[in-house]
């Protein structure tokens, strides 16, 4: 486990998957986001509001807190707290295993 607010969505499923390294990514990415702009990507007052946040919104513009973020590392933010993983999932979910032909 670990700290709630930098929990990747994949990490706050209740289904069975293997967590790989995009998931530490999204961690080191919410932590990168902090740092730049003194605010969490996620925040709310109860621990499931914060975990709805984390699966369901993206995180404000990390400009919005601080200007002087270039565009090259919004982008960079914006990369690492990506949700495709967690969408994958999700679709999987619903289809099946995905099969190569």
């Amino acid at each position: 486990f670990g700290t709630p607010a930098y929990m990747s969505p994949e990490q706050l499923t209740r289904q069975a998957i293997h967590l790989d390294r995009r998931s530490d990514v999204w961690s080191l990415g919410a932590t990168l986001y902090e740092c730049l702009t003194l605010h969490r990507p996620f925040d709310a007052a109860t621990r499931e509001q914060l975990y709805m946040g984390i699966l369901t919104h993206e995180p404000p513009d990390p400009r919005r807190f601080n200007p002087a973020i270039p565009r090259d590392l919004k982008v960079v933010l914006a990369t690492a707290l990506c949700k495709i993983a967690i969408a994958a999932v999700s679709i999987r979910s619903v289809r099946g295993p995905i099969t190569q032909d």
